[in-house]
């Protein structure tokens, strides 16, 4: 039996929106996640640059399969970029939300025009990440999260377990002629 996968919810958000709203978003977001089958870490919000270091710190305390960068409003992509950049190597899944239904208003707080900005960034910078989009009561984008998680924590105990496979690792070392193939 597999252990459960691990993710670690990053959210960002822009001072400027209400920050009930932005609240409520991240809230029913890990909620979401939380009902996943998975562990699951939440971290600060990430809202000035100024909290770029203290959620670094939780990503790295979290050691997690799959890191999720939620973008609830409009984001700066510096704040992002500072946040994440020492797990770019690691995987990455941005999730946008869209627009939201306050009675008879679609309100939006701009999380698509900033995916838009971010992917286009991370692309640039030749960052691996799967993007996704949509509201966290989306069936959809539970189960695109769910199954990044599960590939996320295959491969990392597939990874754990050749490094410490001597056999592996001799096979690694001598290379296709010397392993017999």
């Amino acid at each position: 039996m597999f252990p459960l996968p691990i993710i670690t919810l990053v959210p960002f958000a822009y001072p400027d929106y209400p920050q009930d709203v932005v609240q409520r978003f991240i809230e029913s977001s890990s909620k979401m996640i939380g009902s996943l089958d998975v562990t699951l870490t939440v971290t600060a919000p990430v809202v000035v640059a100024d909290d770029a270091e203290e959620v670094r710190r939780q990503i790295r305390d979290a050691d997690s399969d799959l890191i999720v960068a939620l973008l609830v409003t409009w984001v700066e992509a510096p704040n992002l970029v500072a946040t994440l950049r020492d797990f770019f190597g690691r995987p990455l899944l941005l999730w946008s939300h869209t627009t939201y239904r306050e009675g008879d208003e679609i309100i939006t707080l701009g999380p698509i025009p900033a995916a838009g900005v971010i992917r286009e960034t991370l692309e640039e910078m030749e960052v691996r990440f799967k993007f996704i989009y949509g509201p966290p009561d989306s069936a959809a984008v539970g189960e695109q999260i769910a199954s990044s998680a599960r590939v996320a924590s295959a491969v990392r105990a597939r990874s754990e377990r050749y490094q410490s496979d001597p056999y592996h690792e001799s096979l690694c070392r001598a290379g296709p002629s010397e392993a017999g193939t």
